[in-house]
Formats: C-alpha cells, sequence, structure tokens
C-alpha cells in the first residue's frame, strides 16, 4: 500500500491545484493529470457527470471520528519478542497457489 501514497498525494495536488478550473471526472483533468507524470496513466474511474459533492464524500473521514476513540491495545512484550523479522508464506506452505495463479485460472 505504500507505493499508492505518493500517488494519492499527487493526485490530491493536481486536484486543489485546478479544482477551480476543472471538474475532476473530466476528461480535461484527466488530461492535465496524464501531461504532468508518465509513471501511471490516470482514467475514467466515474461517469463525467458525477456530483463533486459525492467525490468530496468520498475523499474524507467521517466527521465523527476519532482517533481517541479507538480501543487501546497493550501486547505482550513477550510475543512481541518471539515475532520473526519476516515472513513469507510461500516458505510456510510452498503448494499454496498465488493470488496471479489462482486468478489465471478463473479466467
Amino acid at each position: 500500500m505504500e507505493p499508492l501514497r505518493p500517488t494519492i498525494f499527487a493526485f490530491a495536488c493536481v486536484l486543489a491545484i485546478t479544482a477551480a478550473e476543472l471538474h475532476p471526472v473530466s476528461d480535461e483533468f484527466i488530461n492535465l493529470i496524464n501531461s504532468k507524470q508518465n509513471t501511471w496513466t490516470a482514467g475514467r474511474n466515474f461517469p463525467p457527470n458525477t456530483p463533486l459533492k459525492h467525490l468530496k464524500k468520498l475523499l474524507g473521514v467521517h466527521p465523527d471520528y476519532s482517533v481517541n476513540s479507538l480501543p487501546r491495545v497493550k501486547h505482550d512484550a513477550k510475543i512481541i519478542a518471539h515475532l520473526p523479522d519476516s515472513f513469507d508464506p510461500h516458505d510456510k506452505w510452498p503448494n499454496c497457489p498465488s493470488l496471479n495463479e489462482i486468478r489465471d485460472q478463473g479466467s
């Protein structure tokens, strides 16, 4: 998920800069994003007539949400000390198919 953060940040910056000029699901906006970078290609995810209010609701956090309302979990230090530095499920279960293999079987 980490590589997605720069993408979201870049999209948010472009959106903020051009919000007054272009609708975020317009062809012009998509073309502007694609002209600013070349590591990936922006495309249409919503119909052109999607209301801006709907898109803004998708970007935020619920107003009643509070990090302070989450329960605090105290983990046992002995358990934490015995966790491996890394874990590869293919080492543990070598005969388990990967997600790509499962997808390939379905098509």
